[in-house]
């Protein structure tokens, strides 16, 4: 794929509690480590599936306090983007071709369940909208 491609894999485990034990982020066409995924991982490793599709733009940005609003953006895209491949899993938001987030797969063991999933990032981007106080929110 050329470098331009703006699709980026995204690698979730989490245990049979539903508790998140692993997140990366990468760009499809070189592999590279998304900005923001250690960061991102290190906030999500831990947390239940249902505490990350609870958290609030406000309290996310309280506890990752981002140096500005470039770091604001990238951080709120893993946000954006792990709310939206877990809704797909639950098949409360769309997976597929055309859609902005694509399951790839869904591998189930002993030690719990990893899903690997395909973001078109132009699309991540149009679900995150401003809230009234200004502070990006989510509409995934």
């Amino acid at each position: 794929m050329p470098c331009d491609d703006v699709t980026e894999m995204m690698c979730l485990s989490f245990d049979k509690g539903d508790v998140i034990t692993h997140y990366s982020l990468g760009k499809v066409s070189c592999g590279g480590q998304v900005v923001g995924s250690d960061r991102f991982g290190r906030f999500v490793t831990g947390k239940s599936v249902a505490e990350i599709l609870s958290v609030t733009t406000e309290e996310y940005l309280r506890a990752v306090r981002p140096a500005d609003s470039v770091g604001e953006f990238l951080l709120l895209k893993h946000l954006a983007s792990v709310k939206l491949v877990l809704k797909a899993l639950a098949g409360q938001a769309a997976s597929g071709k055309d859609a902005v987030c694509s399951i790839a797969s869904i591998s189930y063991g002993p030690e719990g369940t990893e899903i690997r999933a395909r973001l078109r990032v132009d699309l991540v981007t149009e679900k995150i909208e401003a809230c009234e106080r200004g502070i990006t929110d989510f509409s995934v």
